[in-house]
């Protein structure tokens, strides 16, 4: 196998689209059909987007809250703080507080590895404390059956 350093470069969507199809390629008989179908018609770069039909507990997006503790420190904080995976950014407001805490923290020329200021550890231990709150969000993610739609319009802004 080769190596190709992707992250930064203009090709890397292209590359990754290329390497998706080409695991889906050689495993095309030991992988079940719909996976193989799904890795080629339903992936855009590295992300899957695919509707079934079928029922589900609940069709919403919920956020889970399960962070590996580390230590107050800079680099600790920048750890546990990016383990929240947001990739549709509807909790960003709430993460907003914990990056204006890493922006102190520079601010004070505070190394990776400093003991944070006591102010700053109560700010921070607040946070960690009102994070399981996000657990009670769940945002439906189907709104209306295209059956009584007259008509369907996409509008994305870039």
């Amino acid at each position: 196998m080769l190596v190709h350093c992707l992250f930064g470069a203009k090709s890397s969507p292209s590359c990754a689209s290329f390497a998706l199809r080409k695991v889906a390629d050689d495993n095309e008989t030991h992988a079940s059909p719909v996976t193989v179908l799904t890795v080629k018609r339903n992936f855009y770069v590295d992300n899957c987007l695919k509707s079934v039909k079928g029922v589900t507990e609940n069709d919403e997006f919920e956020i889970k809250v399960e962070l590996k503790q580390r230590p107050a420190t800079r680099r600790g904080i920048l750890s546990m703080t990016s383990q929240v995976f947001d990739p549709l950014g509807m909790v960003q407001p709430q993460i907003l507080p914990a990056k204006k805490l890493m922006q102190r923290f520079c601010q004070l020329n505070l190394g990776w590895d400093d003991k944070i200021p006591t102010d700053l550890e109560r700010q921070w231990t607040k946070w960690l404390h009102e994070l399981p709150k996000l657990e009670a969000i769940s945002i439906p993610r189907w709104f209306h059956p295209f059956s009584e739609l007259d008509t369907v319009e996409l509008h994305c802004f870039c």
